[in-house]
């Protein structure tokens, strides 16, 4: 697991950025630095490594023995055995014992087709000196980040937009579609970035840059399997337990030692008894715990660990509302609003204090069905059908008022977004309510000039229509196949990314191996959802395994008290963040909308403290990634003013 960057300048630059570029990663790969440079073609290529395969051998940028081409490679290669006995039978000489000589040896052999030979997660770039062209791809589920900006001024990429905004020229501007959709999700879908000009590189996708042009195409064409309604749960959980156990085996390929994430879910805890099974011994679990009994795992955890004969370290997390929050901002890179990336940055933390590697759940929610969404939208189907639109309309416009109570996932926050999203269509729905602000509520928050620029925007339905779920008879394969494409790897991966690498810890997960994403697009419905049950399969093999306590406990999500914390250890940073001075810094909010329903969750009347998160991370991210560099000697004023301001709604509020 590394940090990479590069440029091709389309003329000599007066300064070169490749060390500012490359330092600029120096948490994802703090056991080296590397970079290399061709003045002729105003190429230059950094690396930062962590050093997990071939920690002597495997230095990058590396070239092959020819010396046409350089690599700089971010990720891990699993089979990457299996490929390099293929490689020596067909002649090739090795020189290191490191996964990135393999894929660099299979790439000159066979060029993009070599990206669907690879079982791993990657973002690597190469450089074919001799042609002046370079080759970038992702892995096919986008664990691993990739940015880019192409322009007049060149071509330049980088795993992490701190990274690329080192390039000179490029401008820090706000996307008001990428803006608008953050909203409405908390985190920035699909290609673009919250900062105009910065793209990402779709998973499973390679770009080719040559003479000034970018061509993207997507090299993982490999259709989905036809769903087996013959299977049944015996037969589909022996083959479940082959492959996961196969899957962890391979993930579990290291010169150092690795760990596991261990949480009272289903899905870590069957990784950990694979684990287990396949190194008895050796095991190591990480978890994390909360003061409050509504969100603390910890117990579950212990048990489970104490079962499969795993040794469990634990932390407690708890907040530190002064630097903390910004810190987890910075390292998310382009806004992520997902409160769970609090207890993941403890978790990584501990974790990284013992291990530089670790296997994860990611994944199986989005294979296996384990979301609330994925229940919700054939009761959505039924209650649209036989509920008239007069009686669902006043039940959505009064949903708000519904109590929504302070724990985990209570009745009340369930009822209240299932009634006031289900005005949407059922694609725009699905969504809908695994998000944050409606577009009404949007348009209210936004200033005129802001209205004027996002007119005739609707994220909801305009990104599931990009997803083909817009139509109202989609199944659960179509929803699973829109949460793989976007949900999972904008939202969860690039949160256990950025909060893994900010600690140098690479995290790997079993779950989305190739051959297990298509075992699952395989199952019926029955084996996924059953009762109102996500996940039966995956509860069926825990059971059979003998983790009872774990298969029969419901779904919980890795959570944090936002709506407590927002109203008393919280309130402080977020009134700073939200206070009129740091809104209109931005042109794009009305502050006056912002107080009214910051008032309105302070005093009770709502619990909107998910909305209000996102809207503290985008402000967090505009004051470190914009404002900062565009008016650097106003800052401390703005910062006075801001606190000045949020001390006068904290005496509104005592």
């Amino acid at each position: 697991m590394c940090g990479i960057a590069g440029y091709v300048a389309a003329r000599a630059l007066d300064t070169d950025p490749i060390d500012e570029m490359t330092d600029a990663l120096s948490h994802r790969g703090p056991d080296g630095r590397g970079v290399f440079r061709d003045a002729d073609w105003h190429l230059a290529l950094g690396h930062r490594r962590l050093a997990i395969i071939d920690p002597n051998g495997g230095a990058q940028p590396m070239h092959s023995k020819c010396g046409r081409y350089v690599i700089t490679f971010n990720g891990a290669i699993y089979n990457y055995h299996e490929l390099r006995r293929e490689l020596v039978e067909r002649g090739c000489r090795f020189r290191t014992t490191s996964d990135t000589e393999v894929l660099l040896q299979l790439f000159i052999r066979e060029g993009e087709a070599a990206c669907r030979r690879l079982n791993g997660m990657f973002a690597f770039a190469v450089a074919n000196l001799q042609e002046r062209s370079l080759f970038l791809a992702r892995d096919p589920m986008g664990e691993k980040p990739l940015l880019y900006t192409c322009d007049e001024r060149g071509f330049a990429f980088a795993s992490e937009m701190k990274s690329l905004l080192r390039f000179p020229g490029l401008k820090r501007r706000i996307d008001p579609v990428a803006l608008h959709h953050f909203l409405s999700l908390n985190y920035v879908p699909g290609k673009s970035t919250m900062m105009e000009g910065v793209r990402r590189l779709p998973g499973g996708c390679c770009l080719r840059y040559h003479r000034g042009r970018t061509a993207i195409r997507r090299y993982d064409q490999t259709p989905p399997p036809k769903t087996d309604q013959s299977l049944s749960l015996d037969r589909a959980g022996e083959e479940f337990e082959g492959l996961l156990d196969d899957s962890v085996r391979l993930r579990l390929r290291s010169d150092v030692p690795v760990g596991v994430f261990l949480s009272s879910g289903v899905d870590s805890s069957l990784i950990a008894s694979s684990a287990a099974r396949l190194s008895p011994g050796n095991g190591m679990a990480f978890t994390i715990g909360f003061d409050d009994s509504r969100f603390n795992e910890l117990p579950l955890a212990a048990q489970t660990a104490r079962q499969l004969g795993v040794s469990l370290e634990s932390r407690t997390a708890t907040w530190d509302a002064g630097e903390l929050f910004d810190q987890i901002v910075r390292h998310a890179d382009d806004p992520l609003a997902d409160s769970s990336s609090l207890p993941t940055w403890h978790l990584c933390q501990l974790t990284a204090s013992h291990r530089k590697v670790v296997l994860g759940g990611d994944g199986a929610d989005e294979l296996f069905a384990g979301y609330l969404t994925h229940r919700a939208t054939p009761i959505a189907r039924r209650y649209r059908r036989y509920i008239p639109e007069i009686i669902r309309s006043a039940a959505a416009r009064s949903a708000r008022y519904i109590p929504m109570g302070s724990g985990k996932v209570t009745f009340g926050y369930k009822l209240q977004r299932f009634l006031r999203r289900n005005e949407l269509p059922a694609g725009a729905a699905h969504l809908a309510f695994n998000g944050t602000w409606l577009e009404s509520d949007k348009r209210l928050l936004y200033n005129a000039d802001w209205n004027r620029r996002t007119v005739g925007l609707d994220s909801y339905r305009s990104l599931s229509a990009g997803l083909g779920i817009a139509t109202g008879s989609i199944g659960l394969s179509e929803i699973l196949s829109a949460d793989q494409r976007q949900y999972l790897p904008d939202d969860i991966l690039a949160k256990t990314d950025r909060m893994s690498m900010a600690h140098g810890l690479e995290v790997r997960s079993p779950y989305l191996d190739p051959r297990m994403v298509s075992f699952a697009a395989s199952l019926p419905d029955n084996l996924r959802i059953r009762f109102g049950r996500g996940k039966r399969l995956l509860r069926a093999v825990a059971a059979r395994r003998g983790l009872l306590a774990v298969a029969r406990r419901p779904k919980q999500g890795f959570s944090i008290p936002i709506h407590d914390w927002l109203r008393h250890g919280l309130r402080t940073k977020m009134l700073d963040l939200l206070s009129r001075p740091s809104l209109e810094s931005t042109g794009v909010f009305n502050p006056s909308a912002v107080r009214q329903r910051i008032e309105s969750h302070l005093s009770g009347r709502e619990s909107i403290g998910f909305e209000l998160w996102g809207l503290m991370v985008f402000m967090s991210w505009w004051h470190q990634f914009v404002e900062t560099e565009i008016r650097p000697s106003n800052g401390p004023r703005q910062a006075a003013s801001r606190i000045k301001a949020g001390k006068a709604l904290i005496e509104a509020h005592p």
